[in-house]
């Protein structure tokens, strides 16, 4: 899976800054920084944006599936 070299820089600092003092930092924490988000979290934030864009029917799998026709293409 190709992802851009300013995203995989990103995502190394985030994981790596330890929250509150701890040693290990989730990709996705919850509101107090520290904690996982809970299992609904991820599904209402998505309803709420995509709602927000005007695309109240488009499915979280549906970006699964554009996103891999796009890397499973030949460039041309």
């Amino acid at each position: 899976m190709y992802l851009p070299d300013d995203l995989v820089t990103l995502l190394s600092q985030h994981v790596a800054e330890p929250a509150d003092g701890g040693t290990d930092r989730g990709l996705f924490p919850g509101a107090d920084g520290i904690r996982p988000l809970h299992q609904n979290s991820a599904g209402y934030h998505w309803r709420r944006a995509r709602d927000a864009a005007g695309v109240p029917s488009l499915r979280f799998h549906d970006l699964r599936r554009f996103y891999a026709s796009g890397v499973s293409t030949p460039p041309g």
